[in-house]
């Protein structure tokens, strides 16, 4: 019958009195964050996620589906809503984990439903895709001018700046500016303003020696003054975090910012989670920090 919904009752004696429980399923559907040392442990060659619901146009989006009252689904049927124009498709319609890549800017609908003893359950989640504007182009400091004061005070904003210099490591080299840079992704499918695609756009090379190291000098500088539009990439700027900017408001219609915020420890992984030299998130989750209720999640 249409709309029904299925319960099954388990009964608990608790000192003589009995208590009826109707437990029915309750569908979920994650956006994944995999870092690089995940995708390594799982097998897996693609890019990494921060796990953000903004995304940008052409990045493989991670979604798992569960079941929180903790029963074992029995299935899974996925479908999706593209934005316009998009003729984007899930890579997957009945297994736990999904994949996608949106190809336009605009929202895609992710629908779940999962199917247990005790029934069935519906979720949905809007994922956002965009593409990536710069801290300066895309005026961050006009609305959120305090936390752009404090952010230009922190490593993150001169991490390319000096490390290009040759005055963070002396084996900072091509692989380094990933973690580095607005929106480095070279997936194919990922052309969305990172800096990878103003790199490849403008012919700018990295000033690297023989063993593949940065050459010490006044690269900066040079980029600054010759390719003005890759500086404005650089460094590690509000939509490392957030995700890509190019769809955010805070007027837009539906009062959905389409800027992701998040403390789950998954965002910070994206860069700090590589083995050799980037274990914080590796040391966090060998820590005790990772009981419990003592760690981050998203808001």
């Amino acid at each position: 019958m249409k709309g029904l919904v299925l319960m099954v009752s388990t009964i608990f004696l608790v000192a003589g009195t009995q208590i009826i429980l109707n437990l029915q399923p309750e569908a979920e559907i994650t956006v994944e964050a995999l870092s690089h040392f995940e995708l390594n442990e799982l097998g897996w060659t693609t890019a990494p996620s921060t796990g953000l619901k903004v995304v940008g146009v052409g990045e493989l989006v991670y979604l798992s589906g569960t079941d929180t009252e903790g029963e074992d689904v029995t299935s899974y049927a996925w479908s999706i809503t593209p934005a316009p124009a998009s003729s984007a498709t899930l890579d997957s319609a009945g297994t736990m984990w999904n994949t996608f890549r949106p190809d336009v800017q605009g929202d895609y609908t992710i629908n779940l439903t999962v199917t247990t003893a005790s029934g069935s359950s519906d979720a949905s989640i809007v994922i956002t895709a965009a593409t990536y504007a710069g801290v300066e182009a895309g005026q961050c400091g006009t609305c959120h001018f305090n936390t752009k004061n404090t952010w230009e005070q922190t490593g993150h904003a001169d991490m390319f700046t000096l490390a290009i210099d040759g005055l963070k490591s002396s084996h900072y080299n091509e692989n380094c500016i990933e973690c580095h840079t607005v929106g480095y992704n070279t997936d194919v499918t990922a052309v969305n303003g990172g800096f990878d695609d103003v790199q490849a756009a403008l012919g700018w090379v990295f000033p690297a020696d023989t063993a593949g190291n940065v050459v010490p000098g006044a690269n900066w500088a040079d980029m600054v003054a010759n390719y003005p539009d890759l500086a404005a990439k650089a460094n590690i700027q509000c939509e490392a975090c957030h995700g890509p900017a190019s769809q955010h408001s805070p007027f837009n219609p539906d009062g959905n910012a389409r800027l992701g915020v998040s403390l789950d420890e998954g965002v910070c992984g994206r860069c700090h989670e590589e083995e050799p030299y980037h274990r914080r998130n590796i040391q966090w989750k060998e820590s005790a920090h990772n009981l419990g209720g003592s760690f981050a999640r998203g808001v």
